[in-house]
């Protein structure tokens, strides 16, 4: 994946999500999430930041299609 604005170089897309998370989220959070992963979005994951990211949500990137 090409980098994705204001992610580390270590950010992957989400190919498998799973729900056993031990983070404290909230049950928004997670419905939220859940909802997001369900839609026509593409979720990244940045372990270096720790950040979850959302795209696609309205539109798309380049980056984002699968080819």
């Amino acid at each position: 994946m090409s980098p994705v604005p204001g992610a580390s170089d270590s950010t992957r897309r989400v190919k498998v999500l799973n729900a056993n998370w031990t983070t404290a989220a909230s049950p928004a959070a997670m419905s939220a999430i859940v909802a997001l992963s369900q839609a026509n979005t593409v979720l990244a994951w940045d372990p270096t930041n720790q950040t979850l990211i959302a795209a696609n949500i309205v539109g798309t990137m380049p980056w984002t299609v699968d080819h």
